[in-house]
């Protein structure tokens, strides 16, 4: 039976062409939006997960557990926004006019935030050749062994391009004297995670594959 003729293959090859799609209009939307609500002032927003925060003082930390810090006015005016969850929080930040948009600190770090977006786009191109691979009955192959590998390479780069985009964003804040919250940031995340762990039993799977590929070859041209 052919891989081609199961369903599963066939599925797994539209689930993919499916999240490349949303993959694109998200990219679309977080590059040529401003992220900022009509009523909002400032010319680009940002959204930064995981940022690690501290109170600068008892007092701040005390009032922001019996107060609304967030009203709607700083939402529509501040151009830094902080919601706190358990030690970690959600950063918004907007940068107010042109010249901060294109400053130096601020330019670094949108190329770092894009690099990363492409790199998410890069492991769905990646997962998606494979499957339209499956599907087409086409699997022991070098084309496939390269795109496990490679897609495990970028898995494993995930997470330190996570952590150099949160910290070339802190440091833009700071550099640009943003932070005018009650609140210290600092890096929340880790070079090693999760990802690395998959990435690396990938490329260990994606190494066998490819010489699986090899052998399969070589046998093919002796016989």
């Amino acid at each position: 039976m052919k891989l081609s003729n199961n369903n599963t293959a066939r599925y797994l090859y539209y689930f993919s062409n499916v999240a490349m799609i949303f993959y694109i209009i998200f990219l679309a939307v977080n590059v040529f939006s401003s992220g900022i609500p009509s009523s909002g002032k400032g010319v680009k927003a940002y959204n930064v997960y995981d940022v690690m925060i501290t109170p600068k003082n008892i007092e701040t930390s005390q009032s922001q557990q019996t107060d609304v810090s967030e009203t709607l006015d700083r939402w529509f005016n501040d151009n830094l926004i902080i919601r706190p969850v358990q030690g970690k929080g959600l950063v918004l930040l907007r940068f107010q006019s042109i010249s901060e948009l294109f400053s130096f600190p601020a330019i670094v770090y949108q190329i770092s935030q894009l690099f990363y977006w492409f790199l998410i786009g890069f492991l769905i191109f990646c997962i998606r050749k494979l499957f339209k691979s499956f599907n087409n009955n086409t699997i022991f192959t070098d084309k496939n062994a390269s795109l496990i590998i490679f897609g495990s390479i970028g898995l494993m780069f995930l997470p330190i391009m996570r952590w150099i985009t949160q910290e070339l964003f802190i440091n833009c804040i700071a550099r640009l004297n943003l932070n005018n919250s009650d609140y210290i940031l600092q890096n929340g995340v880790h070079i090693f995670s999760s990802e690395t762990i998959i990435g690396l039993v990938l490329l260990a799977f994606g190494a066998a594959f490819k010489s699986g590929v090899t052998l399969k070859t070589e046998n093919e041209s002796f016989i």
